[in-house]
């Protein structure tokens, strides 16, 4: 296997003069319906990147249920979508009844312009994963035709989408689509082939005289300078000025990022604090939420009067009963039950208090601990409440 960035432009392949075509068909008011040839099946002559191109459609694959059609191979630029590509007569053609047009202006713009004649070509976006070379002299069959080399073949590539375009690639295109500077990395296998008689004795004649200009050459350093000392001298002159140029660059450019880091850093360790302080605060009023619930819900079925309940809450600290940020419910609830015990032994209920406490509600418990608290018999509440805070001291 090999994997190797590939020009974004190899990957998109216009077959010009061959019938690979695109237009809208269908009369004023009616549902146009989009036909296009992306790919007749031919050769594609001198291509920039793989020289003479087949891509084998017995090979192609097609892994989507719906594809985008685009314009230019510009994916702000949609023109429609469509089914899976059908493969008939030796040709990749879309199917004009899994394909729907956009309604936008690009689609709309394509759709008029194609009516009026303008012709627009097809174009192919695959990715190949096996690629045969053919050498020089070599034959190869594909699509029910002979190829010879030097040439390539997508023996098997994976359909990606299909766009309409004015012109194929050349190197004046300023699209990004098509640039060179732009990279995808693929993995591919490569079937080699060797080339003919004619080609090693040529590759034969290379060496040689490539043998005879290097046997002529210099051999060392030392021998570059003593015979060319002035060559040299520049070289080594043209070299520094440019190394000391780019060291700068480096140097400046590895500052600068080292500050950006930094900053970054500093930026991550804030937001971090913040984050944590809020975890802890929220841990915090859930443990003190879960504890008021657990008080209020038992002070509300007990035999005390709701007149007492804000007072016994302060003497019911859960902080004590917090281990590793959990509450710890059974010790906790253990203790509440005393203190509560200690406030019904003590009379604090509402056969005892009389006509100045307030009578207990039969209301749900859980319904009890939402309701605000009503405060009438203050004095024996504070009584009892020292009663219970003496009893802790002791």
């Amino acid at each position: 296997m090999k994997k190797e960035k590939i020009p974004n432009g190899a990957l998109r392949l216009v077959q010009t003069g061959e019938g690979c075509n695109a237009f809208a068909e269908g009369d004023e008011g009616e549902v146009k319906k989009l036909q296009m040839t992306v790919y007749s099946g031919g050769i594609i002559k001198g291509h920039w990147f793989w020289g003479d191109l087949a891509v084998d459609l017995e090979g192609l694959k097609f892994s989507k249920d719906k594809y985008p059609v685009l314009e230019e191979h510009d994916r702000d630029k949609r023109i429609a979508f469509t089914g899976k590509p059908i493969i008939e007569n030796g040709a990749l053609r879309l199917d004009p009844k899994t394909s729907v047009f956009l309604d936008n202006e690009h689609s709309l713009a394509f759709q008029k312009e194609s009516s009026q004649g303008f012709p627009f070509q097809a174009s192919l976006f695959a990715k190949p994963s096996t690629v045969e070379r053919i050498g020089e002299g070599d034959k190869a069959e594909v699509n029910g035709m002979t190829m010879k080399g030097p040439a390539s073949i997508w023996r098997k590539a994976e359909f990606q989408e299909a766009s309409i375009c004015v012109f194929g690639w050349d190197k004046q295109t300023e699209s990004k689509a098509f640039s060179k500077d732009e990279t995808t990395e693929i993995e591919y296998e490569e079937l080699g082939k060797k080339g003919g008689e004619e080609n090693t004795k040529t590759k034969t004649s290379e060496n040689k005289l490539s043998k005879e200009v290097s046997d002529e050459m210099p051999k060392t350093v030392e021998e570059l300078t003593k015979a060319y000392p002035d060559l040299v001298q520049k070289l080594t002159d043209d070299l520094t000025v440019t190394f000391d140029a780019k060291k700068a660059d480096l140097v400046a450019e590895h500052q600068k990022e080292v500050e950006k880091l930094s900053k970054d850093n500093e930026t991550k360790e804030e937001r971090l604090v913040g984050l944590e302080k809020k975890d802890l605060a929220r841990d915090m009023k859930d443990l003190k939420t879960e504890a008021d619930v657990l008080v209020a819900t038992k002070l509300a079925a007990s035999d005390i009067p709701d007149t007492f309940f804000d007072k016994i809450k302060k003497l019911i600290s859960h902080d004590k009963f917090v281990n590793d940020g959990k509450l710890d419910r059974e010790a906790f609830e253990k203790a509440v039950d005393e203190e509560i015990k200690f406030f019904e032994d003590a009379g604090a209920t509402t056969e005892v208090m009389g006509m100045g406490s307030t009578s207990k509600s039969t209301a749900d418990p859980a319904k009890l601990a939402e309701d605000k608290l009503d405060k009438d018999d203050d004095e024996a509440v504070d009584s009892l409440v020292e009663m219970a805070e003496g009893k802790k001291e002791k």
